[in-house]
């Protein structure tokens, strides 16, 4: 009988104590349950995850719904053959939409029955066996680059690289890039960065200043280090930014 995939599980802390008897409830039916509350952790175990030969990747997340939405985009782009279950803190039409648009393949209440979420991610695991056993290959089509060119995808939410890899983007990373990379030399002021990224977000942005634009280009390189890549971005002293690498056109 194989065995039973192991289960992301990925709550903030206002539903830690929900998280913690959801958690109780799979293992109690065999299933292997990491449990973390914050992205990056989870994307951490997600890449752990992937690397294990034939094993199917489920996820469940249980946030709000911005980081729901977050996590859905970004584990779909990255692991397609994943399977993703959203569990919300209600049934409003408008909070079911976005989950499934962002890429979860079903939602359950948060507050649900053992056999209501058993259920749930029982059908998930059935449909991917079923894709499996039929040779069903998922993919993510990607837009026709050159194998050394930069090029923005998915309406600017991943960009992709040499030999297809794919990164996702935050709100403020994608509008950073796409300021960048709408420049014909590949390079833009501080001043007109920030205005983009501040553009870019309906509340408030958390990019306000030249200091905290820092930390975000900080923050997207780490995440190219975490794909065995230099990011191909020089800072433009006292200025800007530049672009260094090849775009496709």
């Amino acid at each position: 009988m194989k065995p039973n995939p192991l289960i992301l599980l990925f709550a903030t802390s206002y539903v830690g104590a929900r998280l913690q008897d959801t958690a109780t409830r799979l293992r109690s039916h065999g299933f292997d349950v990491l449990s973390c509350g914050d992205l990056l952790k989870l994307y951490s175990l997600a890449r752990k995850s992937s690397r294990q030969t034939g094993a199917t990747m489920f996820v469940m997340l249980s946030g709000s719904l911005a980081e729901n939405c977050l996590a859905a985009k970004y584990l779909r782009a990255l692991y397609p053959a994943s399977r993703i279950l959203a569990l919300v803190s209600c049934l409003d039409d408008s909070v079911l939409v976005q989950s499934l648009e962002s890429g979860a393949d079903a939602f359950c209440p948060r507050n649900a029955s053992t056999e209501l979420l058993l259920a749930t991610v029982f059908r998930l695991l059935g449909r991917s066996s079923r894709q499996a056993h039929a040779g069903d290959v998922h993919t993510v089509p990607v837009q026709s680059t050159t194998d050394a060119n930069w090029a923005l995808l998915d309406n600017g939410w991943i960009l992709g690289g040499p030999q297809g890899l794919r990164i996702p983007l935050t709100t403020g990373e994608r509008s950073f890039l796409m300021t960048l990379l709408a420049e014909p030399d590949l390079r833009a002021s501080h001043c007109k960065l920030i205005s983009a990224v501040n553009a870019s977000y309906d509340r408030p942005s958390p990019v306000t200043h030249q200091a905290r634009l820092g930390v975000m280009v900080s923050r997207l390189r780490r995440k190219f280090r975490e794909y065995g890549l230099s990011m191909p971005l020089r800072s433009v002293h006292n200025w800007g930014y530049m672009f260094t690498g090849p775009v496709a056109p």
